[in-house]
């Protein structure tokens, strides 16, 4: 029996020093030679944990033995470099992040073997463990976590800039020359929500890292919005102004002056329109040089002939108050067809009550221009 023992224990001495030696020689000895930029931590970490099992799978048998205890702790201090090794190898790192790290590791020792570029790239896990960066793991912890969030802002940004190259401005043909721009739902939810992360981005601890793209980016979607804002009201107005200016002869022999007004900001309008179908993209129209001072100049000359048009208009009420009841634009359509009665007639029961049409005679002509009478 004592045989059989000391044969099963010799067998089990064997196992175990197999696997010491394999870890060793097969495993760290091998990994500890490899340039950092070359370790795959995924495998190094699924095969650590695999050998860890063999390792567990004794313990039942050999928990009191030194040596098993030795192995099991070798491989358990191996484990908690893992995290470390990840952290130094973390893609989000940037040159800020090894200088950062360069000046906290000043204080202890030497920092020869950290390039301002790419950390650790061209050390060995041998180098990192000799230098024991173990005992500075909670300090590379916190400026990887740091990457990684500065990251997200970093792919952020280049996000925004992807999305607003290529983000195009939908233009409407309207009558038979003209374009008009119209700001789509999806337009506007994609200015408002990128305005939104901006702001996070600001509010962020990490902002001073991005401030000037940030800075950068707010100031771009905001002038996009004030431009596009501007835009939708002088093209609600000049369609309004262009229907009466263009199109009655009357309007434009009663105030030549606005006309004259009107026409130079049609051209300018239209022309401006006309470059924004050309190029359809919406950072780029917007962000004209010298555009937006164009518009107010615009919506200045558009208010001014809105409002000389109102005093014309109010003349006429004075002059026959019944124009009181009428729209501006009924009372438009009156002036405009001052010569052509016949086209006045559906606006007559707006201004006498108890009359829906007049009979209307022609000069020198006894004949009835329209026999319904009402």
């Amino acid at each position: 029996k004592d045989m059989n023992d000391t044969e099963k224990e010799l067998q089990q001495l064997q196992l175990i020093w197999s696997l010491i030696k394999e870890w060793k020689h097969d495993k760290y000895e091998q990994w500890k030679r490899v340039q950092f930029k070359e370790i795959n931590v995924v495998e190094m970490e699924n095969e650590c944990h695999a050998f860890y099992l063999k390792v567990m799978k004794l313990q039942k048998r050999m928990s009191e033995w030194e040596v098993w205890q030795v192995c099991k702790k070798t491989v358990e201090n191996f484990k908690t470099l893992l995290p470390l090794i990840t952290d130094l190898k973390n893609p989000a790192m940037r040159a800020r992040h090894w200088q950062q790290l360069k000046q906290e590791l000043k204080k202890e020792g030497s920092t020869d073997m950290i390039d301002d570029e790419h950390g650790f790239a061209e050390a060995t896990l041998h180098d990192i463990n000799q230098l024991g960066m173990f005992k500075y793991h909670d300090i590379i912890g916190d400026i990887s976590s740091t990457a990684n969030k500065e990251e997200n802002i970093e792919k952020a940004i280049a996000n925004l800039e992807r999305v607003w190259m290529n983000l195009g401005i939908e233009m409407t043909p309207y009558k038979q020359s003209y374009y008009t721009v119209s700001v789509t739902e999806e337009l506007t939810q994609q200015l408002e929500d990128d305005q939104v992360q901006l702001s996070t981005m600001k509010n962020s601890p990490y902002f001073e890292t991005f401030s000037e793209e940030i800075t950068t980016w707010i100031k771009i979607l905001a002038d996009i919005g004030e431009t596009l804002e501007i835009v939708l009201a002088n093209t609600k107005q000049w369609i309004y102004l262009e229907s009466i200016f263009m199109g009655s002869d009357e309007i434009r022999r009663q105030l030549p002056q606005e006309t004259d007004m009107f026409v130079a900001v049609n051209e300018q309008w239209t022309r401006t329109m006309s470059e924004w179908k050309t190029i359809r993209v919406v950072k780029t129209v917007c962000l004209i040089d010298g555009q937006f001072d164009r518009f107010v100049q615009m919506q200045k000359a558009l208010e001014q002939i809105q409002h000389s048009l109102n005093d014309y208009l109010e003349t006429k009420r004075m002059a026959f108050p019944r124009f009181y009841f009428l729209s501006d634009d009924d009372l438009l359509a009156i002036l405009g067809h001052s010569k052509q009665p016949d086209k006045i007639q559906k606006h007559i029961k707006k201004l006498f009550a108890g009359i829906h049409e007049l009979l209307l005679k022609a000069p020198n002509n006894n004949n009835n221009k329209n026999n319904n009478s009402n």
